[in-house]
């Protein structure tokens, strides 16, 4: 045998089956989990999981659209924010220390985040594993693998939607928060393409330009030109050589030498660096420098989200990139989205069948997905976690349209002017998102150039109109799901959906929107090894051997 090899030891794979039937309930408007299951070290797995989704009663059909987003999720273990690489890992999984030229050993950061006593009973009480069914006992010690993979899943979402959303907190660093039930994501949002600011030079480039001269003349501060005394309309010399008359302006006496500064109508000095007739030098390289930093920071913006768990050493993997240079896909710590549906509630409506009560319903919704859970073989471990976020359509019913407050014809796109624009931006005021606005006038974000021509609307009129933000529940819009935000700003509810979701389309207003059953069957193929069936004691063995056999 080769004294260097690097070929693992083989063992006899085995398969073992993951089941769980999953029974519970949960809100609209945050994300809930509904079945997971861990991987452990060289497992492969393959599968399925079905969820069924039932809205709570409501007094009647809804009128906006409900859809219920699924999603099957694999958290490597490498992907943890313990542990900064696969050396750590490594190291932690055998509790090796990590030995380093020219610096003491050290200990690898722990394989497991334990928690017990007060803090394991947060847990329990915690609306993560109550959603779950899961139970604990006295006394024990637990980990914080699922909690932190829960955490791990929303946190590499929110940065795919934006670098300005706050990354949720893990177990260890804040465990009422990692244990709660985060918003979920608005679907698609209207307004995706709208940001709050953007980097100019991004857009339309930037070039640094020389004076040839290497300096300006400053006008404005000079000194009396024929030595006499301080008056008005006095001539002085300025920088250049130039000689001036100052109409007004304050002198003062240094050595016998007056000096002059030139003041306006109002005192102000009027001091100016003159850019007139001077000549800038721009070379053909200058512009290609320019053009290529541009591309360049273009490209750069494509490795944005990769910060996944605020932990990532994003900076050093982003510098690598843009040197041309490859990293391995296990640096960027992700998870993995192994299948997701985006699935239309379909109603049903149900009539009392009582004599007196024949014109009397309710209203339930269903919704169901059948999800892949395949797996490929890791040398890591990890958790398959499902989640589901039931949401309404978004109605922003206020929404100006534009076109209707149009005054001449130039006010259209224009193909030859648009073309020509340096900066392809346009401006979304306050009013684009709510006419009522307080401040319509006031900026919303940016987005790009004639995106308003993107046309969509949501528009609630007839016995629905509602003229006044915030006015409240009417029996009219009753059979509408909404959540209505006055006086909305560029912030986390863009992509988020807001805390404390109404729910007063149902008929128990602080009861849970809907219930759902999960059941996921999974074949794992690994290296546990799994040991004979056993017999009941039956005293054969004796038997045989008191026989003399």
């Amino acid at each position: 045998m080769s004294r260097q090899s690097t070929t693992p030891v083989s063992f006899s794979p085995s398969t073992r089956i993951d089941r769980a039937v999953t029974m519970s309930s949960g809100r609209a408007g945050v994300v809930v989990p509904v079945t997971y299951f861990p991987l452990l070290p060289g497992d492969s797995a393959s599968g399925r999981v079905g969820v069924d989704v039932q809205l709570a009663e409501m007094p009647k059909p809804l009128l906006n659209g409900v859809t219920a987003n699924f999603q099957a999720w694999f958290v490597p273990k490498s992907a943890f924010p313990q542990f900064s690489g696969r050396d750590e890992l490594m190291h932690a999984m055998t509790g090796e220390a990590i030995k380093t030229l020219g610096a003491a050993d050290r200990m690898p950061p722990p394989y497991f985040n334990v928690l017990s006593g007060t803090a394991r009973d947060v847990v329990y009480a915690s609306a993560l594993y109550r959603t779950l069914g899961l139970h604990g006992f006295t006394g024990a010690s637990m980990n914080t693998d699922l909690i932190d993979a829960f955490n791990l899943v929303y946190n590499f979402r929110l940065a795919a939607h934006s670098s300005r959303l706050p990354r949720r907190k893990y177990a260890v660093e804040d465990l009422a928060q990692a244990t709660s039930l985060p918003p979920a994501f608005w679907p698609s949002p209207r307004f995706s393409r709208v940001v709050p600011d953007y980097e100019r030079a991004l857009v339309v480039g930037s070039l640094d330009l020389d004076v040839i001269a290497g300096r300006l003349p400053v006008t404005g501060i000079g000194q009396r030109a024929d030595g006499g005394s301080i008056a008005l309309g006095v001539s002085v010399k300025e920088t250049g050589g130039k000689t001036a008359t100052y109409a007004t302006g304050r002198g003062f006496n240094d050595s016998n030498t007056e000096r002059y500064l030139r003041e306006n109508a109002s005192g102000y000095p009027e001091v100016w660096a003159e850019m007139a007739g001077q000549t800038l030098g721009v070379s053909l390289a200058d512009i290609d420098k320019a053009r290529t930093t541009q591309a360049f920071a273009k490209l750069r913006t494509a490795y944005a989200g990769n910060d996944a768990t605020g932990f990532d050493n994003d900076d050093t993997l982003v510098a690598l990139l843009m040197m041309g240079l490859s990293v391995p896909d296990e640096q960027f710590k992700r998870p993995w989205l192994l299948d997701s549906k985006r699935v239309p509630v379909d109603f049903a409506e149900r009539f009392a069948t009582d004599a007196a009560n024949l014109d009397q319903s309710v209203t339930q919704g269903l919704a169901s997905a059948s999800l892949s859970l395949n797996v490929p073989r890791n040398d890591v471990g990890g958790v398959v976690i499902v989640t589901v976020e039931v949401l309404p359509e978004r109605i922003d019913e206020r929404m100006t349209d534009e076109w209707l407050f149009f005054n001449n014809f130039d006010q259209f796109p224009n193909a030859l002017r648009d073309v020509q624009r340096v900066e392809p931006v346009d401006l979304v005021k306050n009013r684009r998102v709510d006419a009522k606005h307080a401040q319509p006038g006031q900026l919303y974000g940016y987005e790009p150039m004639n995106d308003v021509w993107n046309r969509d609307f949501t528009r609630l009129g007839g016995v629905f109109y509602q003229a006044t933000p915030g006015a409240g529940w009417t029996e009219n819009r009753a059979a509408i799901w909404q959540t209505e935000i006055v006086n909305p700003t560029f912030s986390a509810t863009h992509y988020l959906a807001p805390a404390d979701f109404p729910h007063d389309v149902f008929s128990d207003t602080t009861a849970d929107a809907f219930e759902f059953v999960a059941r996921h069957s999974v074949s794992i193929v690994g290296l546990t090894q799994i040991g004979d069936v056993l017999a009941e004691n039956s005293d054969d063995y004796d038997a045989v051997v008191s026989a003399g056999v």
